[in-house]
């Protein structure tokens, strides 16, 4: 389920202590690194920085060195996320389902403890096979506020 499906109103939560309608810029060199360990070859890498571009969307890459391609993932994750959120959050769903064990879940989510990012990837593997979903970590405000309260009634 794409995170528009699982929280349609999100664009109307309110940033406060956490982020819930952008992704924290800090987020970026943590996450690289997160995905640079499951990284294991340069065609690999080369694939991971196509399905980022293809989020922002960007033409693919063409580099083929392992330090080129590191740094096109920076910079390729630093595009995504001053894109909507749902785009970040729809790759790093992607990506964790196909490589997220849960110590890389353990991980990211300390990532997104630290930055005061208001989600939390949940592993569920309770079924016949490891689920992830989306979690808010702790219930936004909303800037959504009715006519009645605006007016006082």
């Amino acid at each position: 389920m794409s995170f528009r499906e699982e929280f349609p109103d999100y664009d109307q939560y309110r940033d406060g202590p956490l982020y819930y309608t952008t992704v924290p810029a800090a987020v970026v060199a943590p996450v690289k690194r997160l995905i640079l360990r499951v990284a294991r070859s340069t065609q690999y890498l080369k694939t991971i920085c196509n399905d980022v571009a293809s989020c922002v969307p960007c033409e693919p890459i063409r580099h083929v060195g392992w330090d080129w391609l590191v740094n096109d993932l920076g910079l390729m994750l630093e595009q995504l996320i001053r894109k909507k959120l749902y785009k970040f959050m729809d790759f790093i769903y992607e990506f964790t389902c196909r490589h997220g064990d849960a110590a890389f879940v353990e991980d990211l989510n300390d990532i997104f403890n630290a930055h005061h990012f208001g989600y939390r990837m949940i592993l569920d593997d309770s079924g016949p096979g490891p689920r992830h979903y989306w979690k808010i970590h702790k219930e936004p405000e909303r800037t959504d506020k009715s006519i009645t309260a605006a007016w006082g009634s």
